[in-house]
Protein backbone atom coordinates (compact mmCIF):
# COMPACT_ATOMS: atom_id res chain seq x y z
CA UNK A 1 0.00 0.00 0.00
CA UNK A 2 1.35 3.64 -1.34
CA UNK A 3 1.92 5.63 2.34
CA UNK A 4 -1.02 7.96 2.39
CA UNK A 5 -0.29 11.93 2.83
CA UNK A 6 -3.14 12.89 5.90
CA UNK A 7 -3.90 16.52 5.02
CA UNK A 8 -5.03 18.46 8.50
CA UNK A 9 -8.48 18.21 9.52
CA UNK A 10 -9.43 21.69 10.17
CA UNK A 11 -7.46 23.21 6.98
CA UNK A 12 -9.39 20.38 4.71
CA UNK A 13 -12.75 21.48 6.04
CA UNK A 14 -12.12 25.36 5.64
CA UNK A 15 -11.01 24.02 1.81
CA UNK A 16 -14.39 22.47 1.37
CA UNK A 17 -16.07 25.73 3.01
CA UNK A 18 -18.83 24.35 3.85
CA UNK A 19 -19.68 25.64 7.35
CA UNK A 20 -21.90 28.57 6.87
CA UNK A 21 -23.91 26.78 4.74
CA UNK A 22 -24.05 24.17 7.35
CA UNK A 23 -25.23 26.06 10.38
CA UNK A 24 -28.40 27.76 8.04
CA UNK A 25 -29.82 24.24 7.78
CA UNK A 26 -32.01 22.79 9.85
CA UNK A 27 -32.06 19.04 11.31
CA UNK A 28 -33.26 17.68 8.67
CA UNK A 29 -30.69 19.59 6.60
CA UNK A 30 -27.64 18.67 8.43
CA UNK A 31 -28.40 14.79 7.94
CA UNK A 32 -28.69 15.62 4.15
CA UNK A 33 -25.00 17.27 4.48
CA UNK A 34 -23.93 14.36 7.02
CA UNK A 35 -25.82 11.71 4.50
CA UNK A 36 -24.42 13.25 1.47
CA UNK A 37 -20.66 12.82 2.72
CA UNK A 38 -20.11 9.59 5.13
CA UNK A 39 -17.88 7.03 3.24
CA UNK A 40 -20.89 5.00 3.13
CA UNK A 41 -22.84 7.26 0.36
CA UNK A 42 -20.29 5.71 -2.35
CA UNK A 43 -22.13 1.93 -2.09
CA UNK A 44 -18.75 0.50 -3.38
CA UNK A 45 -16.62 1.57 -0.35
CA UNK A 46 -18.70 0.09 2.40
CA UNK A 47 -20.61 -2.76 2.24
CA UNK A 48 -23.56 -4.04 4.78
CA UNK A 49 -23.63 -7.42 5.73
CA UNK A 50 -26.80 -8.47 7.98
CA UNK A 51 -25.66 -10.62 10.39
CA UNK A 52 -28.70 -11.52 12.99
CA UNK A 53 -32.48 -10.50 12.04
CA UNK A 54 -34.51 -9.89 15.17
CA UNK A 55 -37.11 -13.00 16.73
CA UNK A 56 -34.85 -15.64 14.81
CA UNK A 57 -33.52 -17.22 17.98
CA UNK A 58 -34.88 -16.97 21.54
CA UNK A 59 -34.38 -13.95 23.48
CA UNK A 60 -34.45 -12.05 20.46
CA UNK A 61 -37.78 -11.53 19.91
CA UNK A 62 -37.63 -7.81 20.06
CA UNK A 63 -34.11 -7.00 19.10
CA UNK A 64 -30.26 -8.52 18.69
CA UNK A 65 -28.20 -5.80 18.82
CA UNK A 66 -24.88 -4.07 19.83
CA UNK A 67 -22.57 -6.34 18.97
CA UNK A 68 -18.70 -6.38 20.00
CA UNK A 69 -16.06 -8.42 19.45
CA UNK A 70 -12.34 -9.76 20.90
CA UNK A 71 -9.85 -11.54 18.89
CA UNK A 72 -9.36 -15.44 19.83
CA UNK A 73 -7.32 -16.51 16.70
CA UNK A 74 -5.94 -15.25 13.90
CA UNK A 75 -9.32 -15.11 11.67
CA UNK A 76 -11.87 -16.11 14.76
CA UNK A 77 -13.48 -14.18 17.01
CA UNK A 78 -15.94 -14.27 19.83
CA UNK A 79 -18.62 -12.06 19.51
CA UNK A 80 -21.41 -10.63 22.16
CA UNK A 81 -24.99 -9.35 21.47
CA UNK A 82 -27.43 -7.66 23.39
CA UNK A 83 -30.67 -9.23 22.73
CA UNK A 84 -34.26 -8.24 24.00
CA UNK A 85 -37.39 -10.46 24.88
CA UNK A 86 -39.76 -8.10 25.23
CA UNK A 87 -40.51 -4.69 24.16
CA UNK A 88 -40.07 -3.06 28.31
CA UNK A 89 -36.63 -1.43 27.52
CA UNK A 90 -38.28 0.38 24.54
CA UNK A 91 -41.01 1.65 26.53
CA UNK A 92 -39.14 2.83 29.50
CA UNK A 93 -39.63 -0.40 31.85
CA UNK A 94 -36.06 -0.26 32.87
CA UNK A 95 -36.29 -3.24 35.11
CA UNK A 96 -38.70 -4.95 34.03
CA UNK A 97 -37.68 -7.22 31.44
CA UNK A 98 -33.74 -6.98 31.07
CA UNK A 99 -31.62 -7.21 27.90
CA UNK A 100 -29.93 -10.86 27.91
CA UNK A 101 -26.25 -10.95 26.43
CA UNK A 102 -25.62 -13.89 23.73
CA UNK A 103 -22.30 -14.73 22.49
CA UNK A 104 -21.01 -16.83 19.32
CA UNK A 105 -18.07 -17.81 17.68
CA UNK A 106 -17.46 -16.04 14.26
CA UNK A 107 -14.76 -16.93 11.47
CA UNK A 108 -13.13 -15.09 8.44
CA UNK A 109 -12.74 -17.34 5.46
CA UNK A 110 -12.72 -16.31 1.63
CA UNK A 111 -16.34 -16.18 1.24
CA UNK A 112 -17.06 -13.97 4.17
CA UNK A 113 -18.04 -14.47 7.87
CA UNK A 114 -18.84 -17.68 9.17
CA UNK A 115 -21.41 -17.39 12.41
CA UNK A 116 -22.22 -19.97 14.96
CA UNK A 117 -26.01 -19.69 16.28
CA UNK A 118 -26.02 -17.39 19.61
CA UNK A 119 -25.91 -18.49 22.89
CA UNK A 120 -27.57 -16.59 25.89
CA UNK A 121 -24.67 -16.30 28.69
CA UNK A 122 -25.81 -15.24 32.50
CA UNK A 123 -25.05 -11.31 32.99
CA UNK A 124 -23.79 -11.97 36.22
CA UNK A 125 -25.55 -8.74 37.67
CA UNK A 126 -28.11 -8.57 40.81
CA UNK A 127 -31.64 -8.61 39.84
CA UNK A 128 -31.75 -5.04 40.80
CA UNK A 129 -29.35 -3.81 38.09
CA UNK A 130 -30.07 -3.60 33.91
CA UNK A 131 -26.79 -4.58 32.57
CA UNK A 132 -26.57 -3.91 28.69
CA UNK A 133 -24.09 -3.03 25.61
CA UNK A 134 -20.85 -5.31 26.53
CA UNK A 135 -18.24 -4.84 24.55
CA UNK A 136 -15.25 -6.97 24.86
CA UNK A 137 -11.59 -6.63 24.97
CA UNK A 138 -8.61 -8.75 25.34
CA UNK A 139 -6.18 -8.16 28.47
CA UNK A 140 -3.60 -10.66 29.82
CA UNK A 141 -5.00 -13.58 28.25
CA UNK A 142 -8.82 -12.93 29.18
CA UNK A 143 -11.74 -11.72 27.08
CA UNK A 144 -12.77 -8.87 29.13
CA UNK A 145 -16.05 -6.98 28.89
CA UNK A 146 -17.01 -3.32 30.07
CA UNK A 147 -20.86 -2.88 29.82
CA UNK A 148 -23.07 -0.38 30.98
CA UNK A 149 -25.13 -1.15 34.57
CA UNK A 150 -28.47 0.98 35.07
CA UNK A 151 -29.84 0.91 38.26
CA UNK A 152 -31.98 3.38 40.85
CA UNK A 153 -30.35 5.06 43.21
CA UNK A 154 -30.73 8.14 45.49
CA UNK A 155 -31.69 9.51 49.21
CA UNK A 156 -34.56 8.47 50.86
CA UNK A 157 -37.65 5.96 49.66
CA UNK A 158 -38.70 5.13 47.22
CA UNK A 159 -35.96 4.74 44.74
CA UNK A 160 -37.02 6.15 41.81
CA UNK A 161 -33.76 8.21 40.21
CA UNK A 162 -32.46 5.67 37.25
CA UNK A 163 -28.74 6.10 37.21
CA UNK A 164 -25.62 3.82 35.70
CA UNK A 165 -22.43 3.21 35.83
CA UNK A 166 -19.65 1.59 33.81
CA UNK A 167 -18.95 -1.96 35.30
CA UNK A 168 -16.30 -4.66 34.01
CA UNK A 169 -16.34 -8.23 34.09
CA UNK A 170 -14.55 -11.26 32.36
CA UNK A 171 -16.37 -13.44 30.18
CA UNK A 172 -16.39 -16.96 30.73
CA UNK A 173 -18.08 -20.30 29.06
CA UNK A 174 -21.38 -19.47 30.40
CA UNK A 175 -21.20 -16.04 32.16
CA UNK A 176 -20.04 -12.58 32.80
CA UNK A 177 -17.93 -12.88 35.88
CA UNK A 178 -18.28 -9.57 37.74
CA UNK A 179 -15.11 -7.52 38.12
CA UNK A 180 -16.31 -4.00 39.35
CA UNK A 181 -18.24 -1.13 39.02
CA UNK A 182 -16.01 1.35 37.55
CA UNK A 183 -15.35 5.12 39.18
CA UNK A 184 -12.84 8.21 39.30
CA UNK A 185 -14.07 10.39 42.04
CA UNK A 186 -10.83 9.63 43.91
CA UNK A 187 -8.89 11.58 41.05
CA UNK A 188 -11.08 14.51 41.46
CA UNK A 189 -13.23 13.43 38.64
CA UNK A 190 -16.91 14.40 39.03
CA UNK A 191 -19.12 11.62 38.07
CA UNK A 192 -22.41 12.35 36.55
CA UNK A 193 -26.07 10.25 37.22
CA UNK A 194 -25.25 8.56 34.00
CA UNK A 195 -21.95 7.04 33.14
CA UNK A 196 -21.66 5.09 30.44
CA UNK A 197 -19.54 4.20 27.44
CA UNK A 198 -16.14 4.08 28.90
CA UNK A 199 -13.72 1.98 26.76
CA UNK A 200 -10.96 -0.13 27.36
CA UNK A 201 -7.88 -1.20 25.91
CA UNK A 202 -4.75 -3.16 26.72
CA UNK A 203 -1.24 -1.72 25.60
CA UNK A 204 1.89 -3.20 26.77
CA UNK A 205 0.09 -5.25 29.64
CA UNK A 206 -1.35 -2.19 31.08
CA UNK A 207 -4.93 -1.63 30.99
CA UNK A 208 -5.83 1.88 29.66
CA UNK A 209 -9.68 3.45 29.54
CA UNK A 210 -10.93 6.03 27.41
CA UNK A 211 -13.31 8.14 29.70
CA UNK A 212 -14.17 11.11 27.38
CA UNK A 213 -13.36 12.46 23.65
CA UNK A 214 -13.74 16.53 24.79
CA UNK A 215 -12.19 16.92 26.80
CA UNK A 216 -9.55 14.24 26.17
CA UNK A 217 -9.69 12.22 29.61
CA UNK A 218 -7.81 8.80 29.83
CA UNK A 219 -7.04 6.60 32.92
CA UNK A 220 -3.98 3.91 33.78
CA UNK A 221 -6.23 1.66 35.43
CA UNK A 222 -5.26 -1.55 37.73
CA UNK A 223 -6.02 -4.65 36.04
CA UNK A 224 -9.39 -4.58 38.14
CA UNK A 225 -10.35 -1.56 35.78
CA UNK A 226 -9.68 1.07 39.04
CA UNK A 227 -8.13 4.35 38.02
CA UNK A 228 -4.47 4.99 39.28
CA UNK A 229 -3.34 7.89 37.01
CA UNK A 230 -5.02 10.30 34.48
CA UNK A 231 -3.78 11.95 31.34
CA UNK A 232 -6.21 14.59 29.77
CA UNK A 233 -6.12 17.98 27.32
CA UNK A 234 -8.50 19.85 25.88
CA UNK A 235 -9.43 18.51 22.12
CA UNK A 236 -11.71 20.11 19.50
CA UNK A 237 -12.64 18.11 16.84
CA UNK A 238 -12.78 19.56 13.56
CA UNK A 239 -16.04 18.95 12.07
CA UNK A 240 -19.78 20.84 11.04
CA UNK A 241 -21.49 21.72 13.86
CA UNK A 242 -20.26 21.42 17.25
CA UNK A 243 -22.58 17.96 18.65
CA UNK A 244 -21.32 16.12 21.79
CA UNK A 245 -18.68 13.12 20.68
CA UNK A 246 -19.08 10.22 22.72
CA UNK A 247 -17.22 6.66 22.62
CA UNK A 248 -18.45 3.71 20.32
CA UNK A 249 -15.83 0.88 20.15
CA UNK A 250 -13.02 -0.39 22.51
CA UNK A 251 -9.64 0.55 20.33
CA UNK A 252 -8.05 -1.90 18.42
CA UNK A 253 -4.64 -2.34 17.05
CA UNK A 254 -3.71 -0.64 13.73
CA UNK A 255 -0.68 0.13 11.95
CA UNK A 256 -1.16 2.99 9.18
CA UNK A 257 1.92 4.17 6.98
CA UNK A 258 3.23 7.40 8.02
CA UNK A 259 1.26 7.14 11.29
CA UNK A 260 2.81 3.76 12.66
CA UNK A 261 1.31 1.52 15.28
CA UNK A 262 -1.45 3.18 16.60
CA UNK A 263 -4.84 2.21 18.09
CA UNK A 264 -8.24 2.79 16.49
CA UNK A 265 -11.68 3.65 17.37
CA UNK A 266 -15.29 4.39 16.43
CA UNK A 267 -16.49 7.74 17.82
CA UNK A 268 -20.45 8.88 17.39
CA UNK A 269 -22.26 12.33 17.21
CA UNK A 270 -25.82 12.07 16.76
CA UNK A 271 -28.62 14.86 15.07
CA UNK A 272 -32.18 14.89 15.81
CA UNK A 273 -34.08 15.53 12.65
CA UNK A 274 -37.50 14.00 14.09
CA UNK A 275 -37.26 16.20 17.16
CA UNK A 276 -35.97 15.63 20.85
CA UNK A 277 -35.63 12.64 22.93
CA UNK A 278 -33.21 9.38 22.83
CA UNK A 279 -35.81 7.68 19.96
CA UNK A 280 -35.18 10.03 17.39
CA UNK A 281 -31.64 10.13 17.26
CA UNK A 282 -29.61 9.81 14.32
CA UNK A 283 -26.37 8.97 14.96
CA UNK A 284 -23.20 9.14 12.36
CA UNK A 285 -19.59 7.12 13.30
CA UNK A 286 -16.89 8.52 12.79
CA UNK A 287 -13.07 6.65 13.26
CA UNK A 288 -10.37 8.45 15.55
CA UNK A 289 -6.79 7.51 15.89
CA UNK A 290 -4.89 7.26 18.79
CA UNK A 291 -1.01 7.14 19.49
CA UNK A 292 -0.40 5.26 22.17
CA UNK A 293 2.97 6.46 23.23
CA UNK A 294 1.44 9.84 23.63
CA UNK A 295 -1.77 8.33 25.19
CA UNK A 296 -3.66 10.73 22.84
CA UNK A 297 -5.57 11.60 19.49
CA UNK A 298 -3.52 11.97 16.37
CA UNK A 299 -6.24 12.26 13.81
CA UNK A 300 -9.55 11.43 12.86
CA UNK A 301 -12.55 11.09 10.08
CA UNK A 302 -14.13 15.32 10.15
CA UNK A 303 -17.24 13.11 7.94
CA UNK A 304 -18.48 10.09 8.94
CA UNK A 305 -18.17 6.50 8.02
CA UNK A 306 -21.69 5.57 8.12
CA UNK A 307 -24.74 6.63 9.71
CA UNK A 308 -27.88 6.52 10.53
CA UNK A 309 -31.05 7.00 8.09
CA UNK A 310 -31.58 6.60 3.91
CA UNK A 311 -30.76 2.80 4.43
CA UNK A 312 -31.77 2.32 8.03
CA UNK A 313 -34.18 -0.78 8.92
CA UNK A 314 -35.70 -1.22 12.37
CA UNK A 315 -38.07 0.39 14.88
CA UNK A 316 -35.63 3.33 14.97
CA UNK A 317 -34.12 3.99 11.56
CA UNK A 318 -31.52 6.90 12.71
CA UNK A 319 -29.94 4.33 14.48
CA UNK A 320 -26.52 2.93 13.46
CA UNK A 321 -24.56 1.69 16.39
CA UNK A 322 -21.31 0.59 15.96
CA UNK A 323 -20.16 -1.46 19.53
CA UNK A 324 -17.31 -3.60 17.43
CA UNK A 325 -14.54 -3.70 15.28
CA UNK A 326 -11.72 -5.60 14.01
CA UNK A 327 -9.14 -5.34 11.03
CA UNK A 328 -7.92 -8.47 9.18
CA UNK A 329 -6.10 -8.74 5.66
CA UNK A 330 -6.19 -5.06 5.00
CA UNK A 331 -9.97 -4.56 6.05
CA UNK A 332 -11.64 -3.02 8.98
CA UNK A 333 -14.76 -4.74 10.27
CA UNK A 334 -17.19 -2.75 12.03
CA UNK A 335 -20.25 -4.67 14.22
CA UNK A 336 -23.32 -2.36 14.50
CA UNK A 337 -27.05 -2.81 16.27
CA UNK A 338 -28.92 -1.19 12.87
CA UNK A 339 -32.48 0.62 14.12
CA UNK A 340 -32.36 -1.08 17.46
CA UNK A 341 -33.58 -4.23 15.99
CA UNK A 342 -30.78 -6.11 13.96
CA UNK A 343 -27.01 -6.88 14.04
CA UNK A 344 -24.89 -5.80 10.65
CA UNK A 345 -21.58 -5.63 10.02
CA UNK A 346 -20.06 -3.05 7.96
CA UNK A 347 -16.87 -3.37 5.54
CA UNK A 348 -14.34 -1.17 4.51
CA UNK A 349 -10.59 -1.41 2.74
CA UNK A 350 -8.30 0.20 5.31
CA UNK A 351 -6.96 2.08 2.15
CA UNK A 352 -10.78 3.36 1.72
CA UNK A 353 -10.39 4.59 5.23
CA UNK A 354 -7.12 6.36 5.23
CA UNK A 355 -8.74 8.58 2.38
CA UNK A 356 -11.02 10.25 4.85
CA UNK A 357 -8.27 10.46 7.69
CA UNK A 358 -6.78 13.83 8.61
CA UNK A 359 -4.48 14.92 11.25
CA UNK A 360 -5.33 16.42 14.57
Amino acid sequence: MKSPNFPKAEEYLNELNLDQEFRKTDERGRCTFMDGYKLEAIPEKVTKTLLYEAGIFPYTEHGIINPSCAQTARNKYKIIFRTEPTESTWMGHLLQDKGVPQVSDAKITKKGIQLKDPKPIESGMIMSCRPEDWRLFNHNGKIYCNFTNYFYYNKGWPQKVARCTTSLGVLTDTRIQFVRECTCEHLNVKMQNEEKNWVFFSHNDQLWCIYSIEPWIVFRCDNTGLPHEIMSQELTLPRLGNRYIANSTNPIPVHIPNLGDVFLMFVHQYFTPNGKGSRNRTYYQHVLIIDPEKMAPIAWTPFPIVGGGQSTVGRHDGVVYISGAFIFNQKLYALAGEGDTNCVMFELTLKDLFSRLTLL
